[in-house]
């Protein structure tokens, strides 16, 4: 497992997870690596839950059409994609596949997409200042949203979202270590730009991540 969550913004949208693998037998960690694929600067994806098997669903994702890609058409060929491997995987034991899509639609509505295979929830989001989380404890969605608000510059509306990226994974990485830590991987979709960086425990805020929010 891990922790994957997006933000949607005026113009634009933003998207993070933690990097740390670990080992579900033994809860042993293994390595990093980025559990965040941008698929152009107007989407990209998150993925939590059982990475062993599930390779295919990534590659074929990084192999769709980047010009035409929505949060709609990757949100679709996720489900395509990954279904039958999740039904595969369940007939080996309990498996955990979630997805979070979030960036600009074709009109240039912000929008997160979440598909949550294990839960059977899949839902979405749409405009400006909305927030979605998938992570190991229950009451993630409720942090990330307390932790955005933690976010904002002192008397002002703007969020410094690499603060609470900082924020989301250091919770989740206090209640479950052995499956949720540094660095994570955040990720910025604009309507003409897309940036990202790694994000660590003790980064200070960077300007060029702070957002509006009305």
């Amino acid at each position: 497992m891990t922790v994957i969550f997006a933000c949607t913004f005026p113009g634009g949208a933003a998207i993070a997870g933690d990097t740390l693998m670990h080992n579900p037998e033994t809860n042993e960690r293994v390595m990093n690596a980025p559990k965040v694929l941008n698929i152009s600067q107007r989407v990209s994806v998150a993925q939590a839950g059982s990475f062993s098997g599930t390779g295919e669903v990534w590659s074929k994702l990084e192999h769709l059409p980047r010009h035409s890609a929505t949060p709609t058409t990757i949100a679709e060929a996720i489900r395509s994609f990954a279904t039958p491997i999740y039904q595969r995987k369940c007939g080996e034991g309990p498996a955990a596949m979630r997805y979070i899509v979030a960036g600009l639609e074709a009109d240039g509505t912000p929008a997160i997409r979440w598909l949550e295979f294990d839960a059977n929830n899949f839902g979405e989001v749409t405009g400006p200042c909305q927030i979605a989380a998938l992570g190991t404890i229950s009451n993630v969605q409720e942090i990330a949203n307390r932790a955005l608000h933690e976010s904002l510059k002192p008397s002002s509306n703007f969020v410094m979202l690499d603060q609470w990226c900082k924020r989301v994974v250091a919770a989740e990485a206090t209640a479950s270590p052995h499956a949720v830590g540094f660095p994570a991987m955040l990720i910025v979709m604009k309507d003409t730009t897309g940036f990202g960086k790694q994000v660590g425990p003790e980064d200070p805020p960077d300007p060029a991540y702070e957002v509006y929010w009305p």
